[in-house]
């Protein structure tokens, strides 16, 4: 089984894994999905990482990413700064330091798609020209760090609130976030991918063809698709709670209308007995008047 068809059946899985834990969220705790989805990510990220700057270059990129991220994190839970004050919550399992171990694999799974998005939007992903390329070796982890707090966007707000995984102490103004957390994000994502980007470039690197980075793309875009999976399901099952209300109140208006057709019924009886009675008194009083003539 080749390389290219080992990533296929990973995009596969995580497929499988985005609609399944999309549509019915509650099959598994919030650990279990995250350790699984982290897995995912990790695995894909290390395969498809070793095609294109082998295994001493992909581990170079975990291991930057690792320092970086969890220096940060653990900076931040003691000072708030660079992302705010928050604390982890036993959800995510073990920690190093105040950090589950986990986020890490997180961090380097997610940045490793972001990174290889980034050369698809830049079109930089020959292997060709790398050196002399300056504009590729900022532009790329400036790109890379976007699409990052793009996710963050969609994962920070769920799992703070909802599944309780970090707590931010003093809240936020996005669903519960803070704003200084994205910025916190998108410093650490740099931080992480411009020491990498300046390593790989001057180190050489394996083309791919189509499939390759439709491959990354694919993972991306699965990584995205779960959260608006999670928001149709709750929607759907808020209709569901609602739906004996919104019976009842059908119920209700039906015997509403009954009741006011019933009423307007007697009023239109009672305006018809009062123009009969008052047509038979009009007739008694016509009547000695005919009689006397």
């Amino acid at each position: 089984m080749t390389r290219a068809n080992w990533l296929w059946a990973i995009c596969g899985l995580f497929a499988l894994y985005t609609v399944w834990f999309g549509v019915f969220p509650a099959s598994a705790s919030g650990g279990i999905q995250g350790l699984s989805i982290t897995a995912l990510l990790v695995v894909f990220a290390l395969v498809h990482g070793a095609g294109r700057y082998e295994w001493s270059g992909i581990l170079v990129f975990f291991a930057i990413c690792l320092v970086v991220s969890n220096a940060f994190e653990n900076l931040s839970i003691l000072t708030g700064f660079p992302f705010g004050h928050y604390y982890y919550t036993e959800v995510l399992g073990p920690k190093l330091f105040h950090v589950p171990i986990i986020i890490g694999g997180a961090y380097g799974g997610a940045g490793y798609l972001s990174w290889m998005v980034a050369h698809v939007l830049l079109d930089r992903m020959g292997a060709h020209d790398r050196v002399a390329d300056r504009f590729a070796v900022w532009a790329l982890p400036v790109v890379a760090a976007v699409l990052m707090v793009a996710w963050d966007l969609c994962l920070d707000p769920g799992s703070s609130t909802v599944g309780k995984s970090w707590i931010w102490i003093d809240g936020g103004g996005f669903f519960g976030v803070p704003f200084q957390n994205f910025a916190g994000w998108y410093l650490t994502v740099f931080l992480f991918l411009a020491p990498f980007s300046w390593y790989q470039s001057r180190r050489p690197v394996n083309d791919g063809d189509r499939g390759f980075w439709a491959q990354a793309v694919v993972m991306y875009a699965l990584l995205g698709l779960r959260y608006p999976l999670c928001k149709y399901d709750r929607y759907a099952a808020g209709l569901r709670s609602r739906r004996p209300y919104l019976e009842r109140r059908r119920h209700s208006a039906d015997v509403g209308a009954s009741r006011d057709l019933h009423h307007d019924r007697l009023r239109a009886d009672r305006r018809a007995a009062a123009v009969r009675s008052w047509k038979s008194t009009e007739a008694v009083r016509a009547f000695p008047a005919k009689a006397s003539k």
